[in-house]
């Protein structure tokens, strides 16, 4: 599964990973977490993240 889909708090892979979609022309990228803490999971993406990404539409749901 790890080789399949990138997985961990490692931020530039996340990025890389992310970005390969947006290069690609989606408009939209979904990430998510198989745990309990979403909260966490939220925070860490928004403050490692989400930032990154100027120019782009990144946002958190509500």
């Amino acid at each position: 599964m790890a080789e399949q889909v990138v997985c961990g708090n490692d931020v530039e892979r996340l990025m890389t990973a992310i970005q390969k979609y947006l290069d690609a022309g989606y408009d939209e990228v979904y990430v998510g977490l198989i745990r309990s803490d979403q909260r966490g999971f939220l925070d860490f993406y928004s403050r490692e993240i989400l930032h990154r990404f100027k120019g782009e539409a990144a946002r958190l749901p509500r």
